[in-house]
């Protein structure tokens, strides 16, 4: 559900969206607040706004697919902030598309770029570190700068496990999809306890026994994943396993994966690819030093 202060915004704006959202970004009604330094063809779609405040002053950014967009006090980023407490580079939102090929299923990124911090639902993101963006979820990019996510296509309905009580205690898993596989799905989710978010994969068990993997070797598989622990292997943070299903939650990965990078880079080039390759052959040395054999290495 969206914040009262999306909420109020959506209503403010409503009656002049097709000039508020005409732009990537809309100054109301200083100039010496932001400005923009980036146009982009109308053809890209739009997948959702940051509004927000800066001096008691509305705004709104629009967010385009495949397009990053970076805050900062450089002249060069798309968004520039003048403003003491905010970097040079201050944080970039971008988007990443997952398998299933619908504007809805475009995830929204937000990155801190910044020594300074950018906020996320009052929890620092710390520099480096992703979050996914959510409908309703307020970003703090500086002192005095709130942003509110608005998202515009909305997220697929996707009904709940039938045992998703059993978890709710300490997860909060939501309803954004993250993939699907032939026996199970991947959302995101939240653990209640330290607002981490966290990648869970949904197994259903009656077709996992269907499939040619067995009950043992499932176990077997989930309790060495638990042990380790290596920069280039995803952890696992936590398993339960209910009547119906088993829930993992996992490291949240935000970079996407290789292949999806191949493939919107085209040609990686060989330094690149050999460091790359360096990273696996690393965490393969990891497996094998405790004697673990990945088998599916293709």
């Amino acid at each position: 559900m969206a914040s009262q202060e999306s909420a109020q915004y959506s209503s403010q704006y409503s009656s002049q969206s097709s000039y508020l959202f005409s732009q990537r970004t809309v100054l109301l009604p200083d100039n010496d607040v932001l400005s923009q330094s980036q146009q982009l063809p109308n053809e890209r779609p739009i997948i959702g706004h940051l509004l927000g405040m800066k001096d008691k002053k509305r705004f709104g950014v629009d967010i385009y697919a495949d397009s990053p967009l970076i805050f900062g006090r450089h002249k060069s980023c798309d968004v520039v902030v003048k403003s003491e407490f905010i970097s040079n580079n201050h944080c970039r939102i971008y988007t990443h598309q997952v398998d299933f090929g619908s504007v809805e299923d475009i995830l929204v990124f937000c990155e801190d770029t910044s020594l300074n911090g950018t906020w996320w639902n009052g929890r620092i993101i710390g520099k480096g570190n992703s979050v996914v963006l959510c409908h309703g979820d307020r970003l703090r990019v500086s002192k005095g700068m709130d942003l509110t996510y608005q998202q515009i296509a909305k997220s697929k309905e996707i009904q709940d496990p039938e045992d998703y009580r059993v978890v709710e205690m300490e997860y909060q898993i939501t309803s954004k999809r993250l993939g699907a596989g032939a026996f199970a799905e991947v959302r995101m989710a939240l653990c209640k306890r330290t607002r981490e978010q966290l990648a869970v994969k949904i197994m259903d068990k009656n077709r996992l026994h269907m499939s040619q993997m067995n009950g043992t070797d499932f176990a077997r598989e989930v309790e060495i994943l638990k042990k380790v622990n290596h920069p280039n292997i995803v952890r696992v943070h936590d398993v339960i396993e209910t009547e119906r299903y088993i829930y993992i939650f996992l490291q949240m990965v935000t970079g996407g994966d290789l292949f999806d990078y191949v493939k919107s880079c085209g040609k990686i080039p060989e330094e690149e690819a050999k460091y790359l390759f360096f990273q696996v052959l690393q965490a393969i040395e990891y497996l094998h030093d405790h004697d673990i054999s990945h088998r599916d290495t293709a």
